[in-house]
């Protein structure tokens, strides 16, 4: 889709001829369906098949029904939007979605207009009550947007937060380090952004020497460890490894190991030559990549290697990696024995058959059964995951068990075609309740309306509602007779996820709620979701003022307090445990009690500024200050506590 497709389509609630066009495109659907499909739906890519079917039901159900393309259901949806950078790139474009589709504003829609940039975008939809977090400075700094950041800032984007560790690892120096973006850092830092070893490491990730050179030329440097010259081999940036290694930077066998799995010849010539240390790990990680020259090279200069090694090429499925190490000798493990929780017994797996079979890897599954490799009903099941019909095809013929687990798998990762052919199979492979539940639960409706129209239809339970995450599956699930009984996590999943259709549609069945589905809700910043609880009677406690600030969601907590929410010490130590600095003054201000643990967690996940404010402003400490900061590795921390006569 181009990116200015969509730009002329008006947020006012007009239509614009685009939308009149929707009606067209039905009748030109309905009346030549066959001469649709071959002559418009062909020429659309998948982020254009998924803008046509958010346009009407009908034209969703002609996509979803059509031989073209792959987007088949609603999960598939999600996925083309989500590849599409632009599609909150301007004003336009997002207030079509905002009015003419009800696209979901929240935090989430603010961290995409953030990585897009356009700072006329972000003032329009923050005027409009888009809400942002933490995130928003994250991504601003991430994509290099310097001006994105600094609007941020100025207009009171939470800033504190954003130095708290994400699922990435990473903070807003070390995302302005890994993008190269040396202006971004240096105005961060200029403005009290934080660092650690991980801006160093994320600088030598992608070969940024310039922002390492002056990361490091700080007074004082920014710290680093291991992972520059581990991250630095990994990715082949060897100029970045030769001047750390000048400069004293600590390295490990992991150095070794990361140069062999990126398949860095030279990268791990040169380590060894100026006394890198290697273990196995060396040979397994070039056996992952599938770097038999590598591998060739480290077994002919004594690197050692374990049965690990031929694990990892098949998984991996280089078969000419897995036969060379093998004529070479190397030991290798048929089968392991592991503890099989959703089968509730012990039992023998053939790991390596399953694996390669989840991967895809044919040839190397045909060979590796030549040479006496065992397998279980696993290899069925991962080849069904993988949707890896012609592996599963080869498993069969030669004998491959088979069980429930195949069928579940195939229709959790939504592989239409794997789930008939097995059913279609002499026998059947077997399959029950699970079927439906995972095809409603990762959003196939697709799968779940053949599973039903079966002969015999595949059972469903309960299940198939509860863990049903898109609105429209649950809406025909419920329409088409699956059985409904909410469970009674049901309301605290939904408050979690801002979903307030599908928390609605709880209480409506009688689902239970308590005070967990108010905290969930403020935990990740869902205010409206949490206003309609209340509103409908949602009992609350001091969990919600406390997890409120532990997502940093300064909005939500004064919303909470103003009507009524109590609060107890645990307000300011969880906002202390993710740096919400600018949270805690807001709850001090306004009476917030506070105890020992709020320096205790500051120091011990390295918010030094959160200490330093907290014990200006009386907050008491103890022993646990010190040793937690101790514990944590932060031993800026730790020095500055024991200076100001924290007790140890």
């Amino acid at each position: 889709m181009n990116s200015g497709d969509v730009d002329e389509i008006s947020g006012d609630g007009s239509t614009s001829p685009d939308v009149a066009a929707g009606s067209r495109l039905e009748r030109f659907a309905a009346d030549a369906r066959v001469v649709f499909d071959a002559h418009v739906l062909s020429r659309l890519d998948g982020g254009d098949l998924a803008m046509l079917a958010l346009v009407s039901r009908s034209l969703r159900d002609v996509v979803f029904d059509s031989p073209v393309g792959d987007v088949k259901d609603l999960a598939a949806v999600r996925r083309e939007l989500g590849r599409m950078p632009n599609f909150v790139g301007s004003v336009g474009r997002l207030a079509w979605a905002k009015d003419q589709r009800g696209f979901p504003w929240d935090s989430r829609t603010f961290t995409c207009i953030t990585r897009g940039g356009n700072v006329e975008v972000a003032r329009w939809a923050k005027e409009r009550g888009c809400p942002w977090n933490e995130q928003t400075c994250r991504d601003a700094a991430k994509s290099g947007h310097l001006k994105m950041l600094q609007w941020a800032r100025a207009n009171g984007a939470p800033w504190e937060g954003s130095f708290m560790w994400t699922r990435e690892g990473r903070g807003i120096c070390a995302d302005a380090a890994y993008g190269g973006h040396l202006d971004m850092l240096q105005w961060a830092r200029a403005t009290g952004a934080k660092w650690d070893e991980k801006t160093c490491a994320y600088a030598a990730q992608n070969g940024q020497l310039e922002v390492l050179q002056w990361a490091r030329a700080s007074d004082p440097p920014c710290p680093w460890d291991v992972s520059v010259c581990v991250n630095a081999a990994k990715h082949g940036h060897l100029h970045v490894l030769q001047w750390a290694r000048a400069n004293d930077a600590p390295w490990d066998g992991e150095t070794c190991a990361e140069a062999a799995l990126g398949g860095h010849l030279e990268m791990l010539q040169w380590a060894r030559a100026n006394g890198a240390p290697w273990n196995v790990w060396t040979c397994r990680k070039a056996a992952e990549g599938g770097h038999l020259e590598v591998l060739k090279w480290a077994r002919t200069n004594g690197c050692p290697w374990d049965e690990e090694t031929c694990e990892e090429a098949a998984f991996g499925g280089h078969l000419e990696v897995l036969q060379w190490a093998r004529a070479k000798r190397c030991p290798w493990n048929h089968y392991t024995c592991q503890h099989a929780e959703t089968r509730g017994h012990w039992e023998d797996k053939s790991e390596i058959c399953a694996k390669v079979a989840k991967g895809g890897h044919l040839e190397v599954l045909q060979w590796a059964r030549t040479n006496g490799c065992q397998w279980n009903e696993d290899t069925c099941t991962y080849a069904a995951e993988g949707g890896h019909l012609e592996v599963l095809q080869w498993a069969r013929a030669n004998g491959a068990p088979w069980d429930e687990f195949t069928c579940r798998n195939a229709a959790a990762g939504g592989h239409l075609e794997v789930l008939q052919w097995a059913r279609a199979s002499d026998p059947p492979c077997p399959w029950d309740e699970w079927t439906c539940t995972l095809a409603a639960e990762f959003g196939h409706l697709e799968v779940l309306r053949w599973a039903r129209a079966s002969d015999p239809p595949c059972p469903w339970d309960k299940g198939t509602c509860m863990w049903a995450k898109d609105w429209d599956v649950l809406e025909w699930a419920r329409a088409n007779g699956a059985p409904e009984e909410v469970g009674d996590e049901a309301c605290a999943l939904a408050a979690g996820d801002g979903d307030l259709e599908v928390l609605q549609w709880a209480r409506a069945n009688d689902a239970h709620w308590d005070e967990w589905t108010c905290a969930n809700a403020a935990e990740f910043g869902h205010l409206k979701v949490l206003q309609w609880a209340r509103a409908n009677g949602c009992p609350w406690d001091e969990k919600t003022c406390a997890y409120a600030a532990e997502g940093g969601h300064l909005e939500v907590l004064q919303w909470a307090r103003a009507n009524g929410c109590p609060w107890d010490e645990e307000t300011c130590a969880y906002a202390a445990f993710r740096g919400q600095l600018e949270v805690l003054q807001w709850a001090r201000a306004n009476g917030a009690p506070w105890d020992e643990d709020t320096c205790a967690l500051a120091a011990q996940y390295g918010h030094l500024e959160v200490l330093q404010w907290a014990r200006a402003n009386g907050a008491p400490w103890d022993e646990r200050t010190c040793r937690d900061a101790a514990e944590g590795g932060h031993l800026d921390v730790l020095q500055w506590a024991r200076a100001n006569g924290a007790p140890e």
